[in-house]
């Protein structure tokens, strides 16, 4: 299938990573301004982890497992109980 390549803007920041989330049918992205977004395939913002989770600086990976997220950018590595 063709894929379709833009600059996907969520909730006026730049996204610097992006991949599934735990919930089923959910995208989890990750800002240059520090949050986890998760959104639905319409785009809508469902859940907004803030700055907390990244300390403020751009996302660069995260992984999911059950209960946990690590949330990575070019200075820390986070774990998250959820």
């Amino acid at each position: 299938k063709d894929a379709l390549v833009v600059r996907h803007i969520v909730d006026g920041a730049g996204v610097t990573w992006a991949g599934s989330s735990p919930q089923r049918g959910l995208f989890c992205f990750g800002c240059d301004d520090g949050r986890l977004v998760l959104q639905d395939l319409a785009g809508r913002s469902l859940h907004t982890y803030r700055g907390q989770v990244s300390g403020g600086q751009a996302v660069n990976g995260v992984a999911f497992l059950p209960g946990w997220m690590a949330v990575s950018t070019q200075a820390n590595l986070s774990l998250w109980e959820l």
